[in-house]
């Protein structure tokens, strides 16, 4: 056998790897971040406002104001949405 048979050997074998290589590099597994979500329900007593979890009753902050306490509903919970209704 001669040396361009074997060198045409390795080069079709670099090809299949380099092709192999770039079919597996494409796959890409997507990994979904789980983002809790909470209603919550308002309460003023006193001119401080708190907010409580409308399913279990569970305190999440308070603040001066609305806004105060949904500051510390993003310090305290960062990966949660928070959802509210507004009371007719």
């Amino acid at each position: 056998m001669s040396w361009e048979f074997f060198f045409g050997i390795l080069i079709i074998y670099i090809i299949l790897r380099l092709f192999l290589f770039r079919r597996t590099s494409l796959d890409i597994e997507i990994v979904r971040k789980h983002i809790d979500k909470i209603h919550v329900k308002m309460e003023v007593i006193d001119d401080i406002t708190y907010l409580w979890d409308s399913s279990t009753g569970d305190f999440l902050a308070q603040g001066k104001t609305l806004d105060d306490a949904i500051e510390v509903l993003r310090i305290r919970f960062p990966d949660t949405q928070f959802s509210m209704h507004k009371a007719n």
